[in-house]
């Protein structure tokens, strides 16, 4: 089962505890949100996951795959992909060379054979430039391929960074703020994607959001973490309707009124 286990998660930075014996499970299928405050550690958890932060406690499990102590290429071989708060794209290559790069892992062909171009190469490359241009399509940009991403608008630029994710064939796809800088019609098309990435083509989903109609409108289950402790874990109504998670977002002295 792709499920994505987090095991008494914590991390430190200094005498900083950043993550605090963190556990959720994100089952398979499921569209699955991560959220909090500000500085509430939700970012961090996506590090330790995506392999970027090494943890000081606990484990991590994709798929019955220990990924504790796996380096970041290898946890996208095993099928987990992901984006970041901010657009994070090679600003001197064009979008098609940005979802060639995306598709590196898929390559068999070892570095001799591409000094010396050979057909299996070419063969291999045509193919992913293939799969960069249909991915494009599938989110409702083709065409952008020859051009940079800083020449399109914010939302475009997001669902760039979307498509170099998704070419890599992920099972659970880790979006960290993907509706970030978006006007109102731009969210809407984000949330619609993601339904869709995750019904039509069976990708399991783990967001970390700010805006709350976004998750509230597309998650099936919520964790919510402050200060890095998880103090609320459930369906969004029961989320919206849980006083500890209104006192985290507004203070208590506004929570009471």
């Amino acid at each position: 089962m792709g499920n994505l286990k987090i095991d008494k998660l914590t991390k430190r930075f200094g005498g900083l505890v950043a993550i605090d014996s963190l556990d959720f499970e994100v089952e398979e299928g499921q569209v699955y949100g991560l959220i909090g405050p500000n500085g509430a550690g939700k970012s961090t958890v996506f590090n330790c996951v995506s392999g970027f932060y090494q943890l000081d406690a606990g484990e991590i499990t994709f798929d019955n795959n220990r990924l504790t102590t796996l380096k970041s290429h290898e946890i996208i071989r095993k099928g987990i992909a992901r984006t970041f708060q901010n657009v994070e794209l090679f600003k001197n290559m064009t979008i098609l060379e940005n979802l060639m790069v995306g598709q590196h892992i898929n390559f068999k062909t070892g570095l001799f054979r591409h000094a010396l171009r050979t057909k299996k190469v070419r063969l291999e490359e045509d193919e992913a430039r293939a799969k960069a241009s249909a991915t494009l399509e599938l989110l409702g940009i083709g065409g952008i391929e020859n051009t940079y991403y800083a020449s399109h608008p914010y939302g475009v630029q997001k669902k760039v960074e979307m498509a170099r994710a998704l070419v890599s064939n992920p099972k659970l796809l880790l979006l960290d703020e993907p509706a970030a800088g978006m006007n109102p019609q731009e969210t809407k098309e984000i949330a619609e994607l993601i339904k869709w990435l995750n019904e039509e083509k069976g990708i399991t989903v783990l967001l970390v959001e700010h805006d709350m109609s976004l998750v509230m409108g597309i998650c099936d289950q919520i964790t919510v973490i402050n200060f890095g402790k998880k103090i609320a874990e459930g369906t969004p109504r029961e989320i919206q309707n849980n006083p500890v998670v209104i006192e985290a977002y507004l203070g208590k002295e506004e929570a009471n009124a």
